[in-house]
């Protein structure tokens, strides 16, 4: 019969997950509730963008910002690989249900997956271990990396745009009248999305870093990582 020393420390166990690698019922939990998170305070930031053309542009930082924050506790939660496929899936129903292309379907579903395998490259999701647990270096690398591809994903909702920009057009023409769609078109062209995608991007990584911060700091001392 074996005994373990008393002196020997316990391992570290999250309160909120396994080191199980296929998502739980709670994790599908998680997902339902950041997905919806998610997609309320982006949806809801971006509907600046109904003041002018112009403000699109403030909602998609607004929006950038957030998700950093809302993406670090998600990951903490849910340090699955899967994880951001699975919610970028769900949030590309999400946008596609609320008038935006079906692209973003495809867009989120694949940036997603492309988040995940940065977090796991990175060994930030190796072995279970969540935001608070991975070592530091990793979790500050990989997390702003993966947000910033993940927040591209609005590219898909401009996929017509680049395909076919006068149709594009008709259609806003038809939702929100000429004289909007005409002051959108002064400033949304094809190379205009490529920017800011670049833009989001650069962003990313800055909203991403700031995600780590508060997750690790706020979160896990309010005893939810």
């Amino acid at each position: 019969m074996t005994s373990t020393s008393p002196d020997a420390p316990a391992p570290a166990v999250s309160a909120n997950h396994t080191t199980s690698r296929g998502l739980s019922p709670r994790d599908l939990i998680n997902v339902g509730v950041f997905a919806a998170l998610y997609f309320v305070v982006t949806f809801v930031l971006n509907m600046v963008g109904f003041a002018g053309p112009a403000f699109m542009f403030l909602g998609f930082i607004l929006g950038n910002l957030a998700g950093g924050t809302i993406l670090a506790l998600y990951v903490a939660r849910v340090p699955k690989l899967g994880a951001l496929t699975l919610l970028g899936l769900i949030l590309g129903f999400a946008f596609t249900l609320t008038g935006h292309s079906a692209y973003m379907i495809i867009v989120s579903t694949l940036l997603g997956l492309l988040a995940d395998a940065i977090l796991v490259g990175f060994g930030a999701l190796s072995r279970g271990r969540g935001l608070a647990q991975a070592k530091g270096k990793r979790v500050s690398t990989a997390f702003p990396l993966a947000y910033a591809v993940f927040s591209v994903s609005f590219v898909g909702a401009f996929i017509p745009l680049i395909l076919n920009t006068e149709a594009y057009y008709q259609t806003i023409s038809a939702q929100m009248g000429p004289e909007y769609a005409e002051a959108m078109a002064a400033i949304f062209q094809p190379w205009t999305v490529g920017v800011l995608a670049i833009g989001m991007f650069v962003l990313g990584l800055i909203s991403g870093a700031i995600g780590v911060r508060v997750a690790r700091k706020h979160f896990e001392s309010a005893g939810l990582l």
